[in-house]
Protein backbone atom coordinates (compact mmCIF):
# COMPACT_ATOMS: atom_id res chain seq x y z
CA UNK A 1 0.00 0.00 0.00
CA UNK A 2 1.42 3.36 -0.99
CA UNK A 3 1.74 6.04 1.73
CA UNK A 4 -1.02 8.60 1.46
CA UNK A 5 1.48 11.40 1.77
CA UNK A 6 3.43 10.18 -1.27
CA UNK A 7 2.02 12.12 -4.25
CA UNK A 8 1.65 10.40 -7.61
CA UNK A 9 1.88 12.35 -10.83
CA UNK A 10 0.51 10.78 -13.98
CA UNK A 11 3.14 10.56 -16.74
CA UNK A 12 2.85 12.75 -19.81
CA UNK A 13 1.83 9.77 -21.96
CA UNK A 14 -1.23 9.25 -19.72
CA UNK A 15 -2.56 12.65 -20.76
CA UNK A 16 -1.27 12.51 -24.32
CA UNK A 17 -3.14 9.32 -25.17
CA UNK A 18 -6.32 10.47 -23.42
CA UNK A 19 -6.33 13.80 -25.27
CA UNK A 20 -5.80 12.04 -28.61
CA UNK A 21 -8.70 9.66 -27.93
CA UNK A 22 -10.94 12.59 -27.01
CA UNK A 23 -9.97 14.49 -30.16
CA UNK A 24 -10.96 11.45 -32.24
CA UNK A 25 -14.33 11.19 -30.50
CA UNK A 26 -13.47 7.86 -28.89
CA UNK A 27 -14.15 8.64 -25.23
CA UNK A 28 -17.43 8.38 -23.31
CA UNK A 29 -17.42 10.19 -19.95
CA UNK A 30 -19.36 8.41 -17.20
CA UNK A 31 -20.17 11.29 -14.85
CA UNK A 32 -21.12 10.72 -11.23
CA UNK A 33 -22.20 12.52 -8.10
CA UNK A 34 -18.73 13.64 -6.95
CA UNK A 35 -18.52 16.03 -9.91
CA UNK A 36 -21.65 17.84 -8.68
CA UNK A 37 -20.21 20.50 -6.41
CA UNK A 38 -22.72 23.33 -6.11
CA UNK A 39 -22.64 26.70 -4.41
CA UNK A 40 -25.48 27.45 -2.00
CA UNK A 41 -25.40 30.76 -0.15
CA UNK A 42 -21.68 31.06 -0.79
CA UNK A 43 -20.87 27.57 0.51
CA UNK A 44 -19.62 24.88 -1.86
CA UNK A 45 -20.94 21.39 -1.21
CA UNK A 46 -21.80 18.19 -3.02
CA UNK A 47 -25.31 18.12 -4.44
CA UNK A 48 -26.43 14.76 -3.06
CA UNK A 49 -25.79 15.53 0.65
CA UNK A 50 -27.47 18.90 0.05
CA UNK A 51 -30.54 17.15 -1.36
CA UNK A 52 -30.51 14.60 1.46
CA UNK A 53 -30.72 17.32 4.11
CA UNK A 54 -33.68 18.95 2.37
CA UNK A 55 -35.36 15.61 1.76
CA UNK A 56 -35.05 14.70 5.45
CA UNK A 57 -36.68 18.01 6.36
CA UNK A 58 -39.49 17.36 3.87
CA UNK A 59 -40.09 13.85 5.20
CA UNK A 60 -39.70 14.95 8.83
CA UNK A 61 -36.93 12.49 9.66
CA UNK A 62 -33.61 13.22 11.40
CA UNK A 63 -30.94 14.67 9.12
CA UNK A 64 -28.02 14.27 11.53
CA UNK A 65 -25.10 11.86 11.09
CA UNK A 66 -25.94 10.86 7.52
CA UNK A 67 -23.23 8.46 6.25
CA UNK A 68 -20.93 10.01 3.69
CA UNK A 69 -21.71 8.84 0.18
CA UNK A 70 -24.97 7.15 1.19
CA UNK A 71 -27.01 10.07 2.46
CA UNK A 72 -30.15 9.70 0.33
CA UNK A 73 -30.47 5.99 0.99
CA UNK A 74 -30.14 6.63 4.73
CA UNK A 75 -32.91 9.25 4.66
CA UNK A 76 -35.15 6.77 2.83
CA UNK A 77 -34.31 4.05 5.38
CA UNK A 78 -35.14 6.33 8.30
CA UNK A 79 -38.49 7.14 6.69
CA UNK A 80 -39.24 3.45 6.12
CA UNK A 81 -38.22 2.66 9.72
CA UNK A 82 -40.96 5.03 10.88
CA UNK A 83 -43.51 2.72 9.17
CA UNK A 84 -43.98 4.89 6.09
CA UNK A 85 -44.12 3.50 2.52
CA UNK A 86 -40.92 3.87 0.49
CA UNK A 87 -42.92 5.02 -2.54
CA UNK A 88 -43.52 8.35 -0.76
CA UNK A 89 -39.82 9.17 -0.98
CA UNK A 90 -39.59 9.46 -4.78
CA UNK A 91 -42.12 12.29 -5.31
CA UNK A 92 -40.75 14.03 -2.22
CA UNK A 93 -37.25 14.00 -3.70
CA UNK A 94 -38.58 15.17 -7.06
CA UNK A 95 -40.09 18.22 -5.34
CA UNK A 96 -36.79 18.93 -3.60
CA UNK A 97 -34.80 18.60 -6.83
CA UNK A 98 -37.22 20.89 -8.69
CA UNK A 99 -36.82 23.55 -6.02
CA UNK A 100 -33.04 23.25 -5.78
CA UNK A 101 -32.08 22.99 -9.45
CA UNK A 102 -33.73 26.28 -10.30
CA UNK A 103 -31.69 28.17 -7.72
CA UNK A 104 -28.23 26.64 -8.13
CA UNK A 105 -25.70 27.45 -10.84
CA UNK A 106 -24.31 24.64 -12.97
CA UNK A 107 -21.33 22.95 -11.24
CA UNK A 108 -18.03 24.29 -12.65
CA UNK A 109 -16.72 20.76 -13.31
CA UNK A 110 -19.65 20.08 -15.65
CA UNK A 111 -19.06 23.37 -17.47
CA UNK A 112 -15.44 22.37 -18.07
CA UNK A 113 -16.46 19.00 -19.46
CA UNK A 114 -19.00 20.68 -21.74
CA UNK A 115 -16.26 22.93 -23.11
CA UNK A 116 -14.40 19.85 -24.43
CA UNK A 117 -16.53 19.72 -27.54
CA UNK A 118 -15.51 16.37 -29.07
CA UNK A 119 -17.25 14.79 -26.08
CA UNK A 120 -20.71 14.18 -27.52
CA UNK A 121 -22.11 11.14 -25.74
CA UNK A 122 -22.19 11.33 -21.95
CA UNK A 123 -23.36 8.67 -19.53
CA UNK A 124 -24.66 10.09 -16.26
CA UNK A 125 -25.06 8.00 -13.12
CA UNK A 126 -27.04 10.76 -11.40
CA UNK A 127 -30.76 11.51 -11.65
CA UNK A 128 -30.58 15.33 -11.94
CA UNK A 129 -30.53 17.46 -15.08
CA UNK A 130 -27.36 19.46 -14.40
CA UNK A 131 -25.17 17.82 -17.04
CA UNK A 132 -27.65 18.60 -19.81
CA UNK A 133 -27.93 22.16 -18.46
CA UNK A 134 -24.16 22.53 -18.64
CA UNK A 135 -24.05 21.37 -22.25
CA UNK A 136 -26.92 23.64 -23.25
CA UNK A 137 -25.35 26.59 -21.44
CA UNK A 138 -21.90 26.18 -22.96
CA UNK A 139 -22.75 25.04 -26.47
CA UNK A 140 -26.18 26.47 -27.24
CA UNK A 141 -26.53 29.67 -25.22
CA UNK A 142 -28.94 28.03 -22.79
CA UNK A 143 -31.34 26.67 -25.40
CA UNK A 144 -32.59 23.15 -24.54
CA UNK A 145 -30.84 21.27 -27.36
CA UNK A 146 -29.09 18.40 -25.56
CA UNK A 147 -30.98 15.14 -25.86
CA UNK A 148 -31.60 13.33 -22.57
CA UNK A 149 -32.41 9.61 -22.46
CA UNK A 150 -33.12 7.84 -19.18
CA UNK A 151 -32.80 4.12 -18.55
CA UNK A 152 -35.44 2.37 -16.50
CA UNK A 153 -35.60 -1.33 -15.61
CA UNK A 154 -39.27 -1.39 -16.61
CA UNK A 155 -39.03 0.50 -19.91
CA UNK A 156 -36.25 0.12 -22.46
CA UNK A 157 -34.84 3.45 -23.64
CA UNK A 158 -31.90 3.32 -26.03
CA UNK A 159 -29.73 5.56 -28.19
CA UNK A 160 -31.19 6.66 -31.53
CA UNK A 161 -30.87 4.16 -34.37
CA UNK A 162 -29.38 6.74 -36.74
CA UNK A 163 -26.65 7.86 -34.34
CA UNK A 164 -23.41 8.55 -36.19
CA UNK A 165 -20.19 6.70 -35.53
CA UNK A 166 -17.41 8.03 -33.28
CA UNK A 167 -15.63 11.04 -34.73
CA UNK A 168 -18.55 12.02 -37.01
CA UNK A 169 -20.91 13.55 -34.43
CA UNK A 170 -19.75 17.15 -34.41
CA UNK A 171 -22.95 18.33 -36.12
CA UNK A 172 -25.25 16.33 -33.84
CA UNK A 173 -26.79 17.41 -30.58
CA UNK A 174 -24.94 15.90 -27.60
CA UNK A 175 -26.66 13.10 -25.73
CA UNK A 176 -26.83 12.52 -22.00
CA UNK A 177 -27.83 8.95 -21.20
CA UNK A 178 -28.95 8.70 -17.58
CA UNK A 179 -27.97 5.13 -16.78
CA UNK A 180 -29.69 5.04 -13.38
CA UNK A 181 -32.82 6.93 -14.39
CA UNK A 182 -34.08 10.49 -14.15
CA UNK A 183 -35.80 12.00 -11.13
CA UNK A 184 -39.51 11.25 -11.16
CA UNK A 185 -42.55 10.91 -8.92
CA UNK A 186 -42.31 7.14 -9.37
CA UNK A 187 -39.53 4.63 -8.54
CA UNK A 188 -37.97 4.82 -12.01
CA UNK A 189 -34.59 6.11 -10.83
CA UNK A 190 -31.97 4.87 -8.40
CA UNK A 191 -32.41 6.40 -4.97
CA UNK A 192 -32.08 3.50 -2.50
CA UNK A 193 -29.58 0.66 -2.37
CA UNK A 194 -32.35 -1.68 -3.56
CA UNK A 195 -32.81 0.55 -6.61
CA UNK A 196 -29.12 0.22 -7.46
CA UNK A 197 -29.40 -3.57 -7.29
CA UNK A 198 -32.43 -3.50 -9.60
CA UNK A 199 -30.82 -1.15 -12.13
CA UNK A 200 -27.59 -3.12 -12.32
CA UNK A 201 -29.57 -6.36 -12.59
CA UNK A 202 -31.49 -4.94 -15.55
CA UNK A 203 -28.24 -3.85 -17.21
CA UNK A 204 -27.05 -7.47 -17.10
CA UNK A 205 -30.25 -8.68 -18.77
CA UNK A 206 -30.26 -9.47 -22.48
CA UNK A 207 -33.83 -8.19 -22.81
CA UNK A 208 -33.79 -5.10 -20.56
CA UNK A 209 -30.43 -3.49 -21.27
CA UNK A 210 -30.11 -0.89 -24.06
CA UNK A 211 -28.21 -2.69 -26.86
CA UNK A 212 -27.14 0.38 -28.86
CA UNK A 213 -25.74 2.07 -25.75
CA UNK A 214 -23.91 -1.11 -24.77
CA UNK A 215 -22.49 -1.31 -28.30
CA UNK A 216 -21.13 2.25 -27.98
CA UNK A 217 -19.65 1.41 -24.58
CA UNK A 218 -18.01 -1.69 -26.07
CA UNK A 219 -16.38 0.34 -28.86
CA UNK A 220 -15.08 3.36 -26.99
CA UNK A 221 -12.92 4.19 -24.00
CA UNK A 222 -14.68 4.96 -20.75
CA UNK A 223 -13.73 7.93 -18.60
CA UNK A 224 -15.27 7.18 -15.19
CA UNK A 225 -15.59 10.39 -13.20
CA UNK A 226 -16.56 10.38 -9.54
CA UNK A 227 -19.40 7.85 -9.64
CA UNK A 228 -18.68 6.76 -6.06
CA UNK A 229 -19.60 3.18 -6.81
CA UNK A 230 -18.03 0.54 -4.64
CA UNK A 231 -15.22 -1.46 -6.18
CA UNK A 232 -17.52 -4.32 -7.19
CA UNK A 233 -20.09 -2.10 -8.91
CA UNK A 234 -17.29 -0.41 -10.83
CA UNK A 235 -16.04 -3.85 -11.89
CA UNK A 236 -19.53 -4.77 -13.12
CA UNK A 237 -19.83 -1.49 -15.03
CA UNK A 238 -16.48 -2.05 -16.74
CA UNK A 239 -17.33 -5.68 -17.55
CA UNK A 240 -20.68 -4.68 -19.07
CA UNK A 241 -19.11 -1.92 -21.11
CA UNK A 242 -16.37 -4.17 -22.44
CA UNK A 243 -18.60 -7.05 -23.52
CA UNK A 244 -15.93 -9.55 -22.51
CA UNK A 245 -13.55 -10.33 -19.66
CA UNK A 246 -11.86 -7.23 -18.28
CA UNK A 247 -8.49 -8.94 -18.71
CA UNK A 248 -8.90 -8.86 -22.50
CA UNK A 249 -7.06 -5.80 -23.84
CA UNK A 250 -7.95 -3.61 -26.78
CA UNK A 251 -8.70 -0.18 -25.36
CA UNK A 252 -7.71 2.18 -22.60
CA UNK A 253 -10.24 3.07 -19.91
CA UNK A 254 -9.67 5.81 -17.34
CA UNK A 255 -10.93 6.04 -13.76
CA UNK A 256 -10.86 9.29 -11.77
CA UNK A 257 -12.85 8.30 -8.72
CA UNK A 258 -11.27 8.52 -5.28
CA UNK A 259 -13.95 6.20 -3.93
CA UNK A 260 -12.42 3.26 -5.80
CA UNK A 261 -8.85 4.35 -6.60
CA UNK A 262 -8.21 4.60 -2.84
CA UNK A 263 -9.36 0.99 -2.48
CA UNK A 264 -6.17 -1.05 -2.64
CA UNK A 265 -8.09 -4.25 -3.42
CA UNK A 266 -9.62 -2.59 -6.49
CA UNK A 267 -6.24 -1.18 -7.52
CA UNK A 268 -4.65 -4.62 -7.21
CA UNK A 269 -7.48 -6.18 -9.23
CA UNK A 270 -6.93 -3.67 -12.04
CA UNK A 271 -3.17 -4.20 -12.01
CA UNK A 272 -3.61 -7.96 -12.26
CA UNK A 273 -6.52 -8.21 -14.68
CA UNK A 274 -6.93 -4.92 -16.55
CA UNK A 275 -3.60 -3.26 -17.20
CA UNK A 276 -5.16 -1.09 -19.92
CA UNK A 277 -7.30 0.63 -17.25
CA UNK A 278 -5.54 3.80 -16.14
CA UNK A 279 -6.21 4.98 -12.58
CA UNK A 280 -5.86 8.65 -11.69
CA UNK A 281 -4.51 8.73 -8.13
CA UNK A 282 -3.09 12.24 -7.87
CA UNK A 283 -6.31 13.71 -6.49
CA UNK A 284 -10.07 13.57 -6.73
CA UNK A 285 -12.38 13.94 -9.68
CA UNK A 286 -12.43 17.75 -9.48
CA UNK A 287 -8.63 17.93 -9.71
CA UNK A 288 -8.72 15.52 -12.64
CA UNK A 289 -11.32 17.55 -14.56
CA UNK A 290 -9.39 20.77 -13.85
CA UNK A 291 -6.20 19.32 -15.29
CA UNK A 292 -7.94 17.67 -18.23
CA UNK A 293 -9.65 20.93 -19.13
CA UNK A 294 -6.43 22.91 -18.76
CA UNK A 295 -4.48 20.49 -20.98
CA UNK A 296 -7.26 20.32 -23.58
CA UNK A 297 -7.59 24.10 -23.75
CA UNK A 298 -3.83 24.53 -24.06
CA UNK A 299 -3.74 22.05 -26.94
CA UNK A 300 -6.96 23.31 -28.57
CA UNK A 301 -7.37 27.03 -27.80
CA UNK A 302 -10.85 28.36 -28.58
CA UNK A 303 -11.03 29.99 -32.01
CA UNK A 304 -11.63 33.73 -31.99
CA UNK A 305 -14.86 34.87 -33.69
CA UNK A 306 -14.20 36.00 -37.26
CA UNK A 307 -15.57 39.49 -36.62
CA UNK A 308 -13.53 40.10 -33.48
CA UNK A 309 -11.02 42.91 -33.44
CA UNK A 310 -8.04 43.59 -31.22
CA UNK A 311 -10.18 45.78 -28.99
CA UNK A 312 -11.20 44.06 -25.78
CA UNK A 313 -14.23 46.34 -25.61
CA UNK A 314 -15.78 45.09 -28.84
CA UNK A 315 -18.40 42.42 -28.15
CA UNK A 316 -17.77 38.97 -29.54
CA UNK A 317 -19.74 37.81 -32.57
CA UNK A 318 -22.69 35.59 -31.72
CA UNK A 319 -22.00 31.88 -31.62
CA UNK A 320 -22.96 30.03 -34.79
CA UNK A 321 -23.03 26.49 -33.40
CA UNK A 322 -26.47 24.98 -33.33
CA UNK A 323 -28.04 21.58 -32.87
CA UNK A 324 -31.36 19.82 -32.78
CA UNK A 325 -32.87 17.30 -30.48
Amino acid sequence: MRPTEDPISEPAIFWDILLQLIAEGRVIPVVGRDALVVADQGRAQLLYPHLAEKLALSLEVPASDLPEGNELNEVACRYIAANHPVDDVYPALKRVVSQVEGTLPVPPALVKLAEIRPLQLFVSTTFDGLLARALDQVRFGGKPVTRVIAHSPGELQDLPRDMKSAGDRADEAPIVYQLLGRVSATPTYALTEEDFVEFFHSLQSETRRPPRLVDQLNRQSLLILGCRFGGWLTRFLMRMSKGQRVSVGGRNDYVADAGVTSDEHFVLFMRNFSRTTKLYRSGGVLEFIDELHQRWTAAHPPALPAAASNSVDQPAAPATEAGAV
